[in-house]
């Protein structure tokens, strides 16, 4: 008798291991992405900076299409996203106006270099969180 008792009990073992072996990831879903998303902050070397008081930069993501504005320029364009957290921008078309602010031309210049180096995406509290190939942290958006 406790030789089966110690059978079942490694089978049980056995069961309980191959189960959580299966469950899915707690990673960002690529559905995460759909919305509207604000610019708060972009990545730097010594830290996070603030998107410039009174410009906007924002990304709206649906079904494979980005869309927005980097703070003077609309733009649109594509980004394919998988489930765990990969995140890649295709070509942005943007419209060409000058911008009178040089603050907003310097947010939307981060903000599209952001796009382009974009790797990968994890939601952090509420955040929507740009990262790079390093895993730096390039941007970080909040909901509209």
């Amino acid at each position: 008798m406790t030789r089966w008792r110690v059978l079942m009990l490694v089978a049980l073992l056995v069961a309980v291991g191959a189960l959580g072996g299966c469950s899915s990831s707690a990673g960002p879903k690529a559905a995460d992405l759909e919305g509207s998303w604000v610019v708060e902050s972009f990545g730097a070397p010594t830290g996070l900076t603030p998107a410039a008081q009174g410009v906007t930069s924002e990304l709206t993501m649906a079904a494979g299409k980005a869309s927005g504005t980097g703070g003077v320029n609309s733009f649109s364009g594509t980004y394919e996203a998988k489930d765990g957290g990969d995140l890649k921008f295709g070509p942005i078309a943007a419209t060409l106006m000058a911008g009178a602010d040089p603050a907003a031309d310097a947010q939307e210049t981060a903000f599209f270099a952001a796009l382009e180096k974009t790797d990968n995406f994890e939601i952090n509290d509420g955040k929507l969180v740009l990262g790079d190939l390093g895993n730096n942290t390039l941007m970080v958006l909040v909901p509209k």
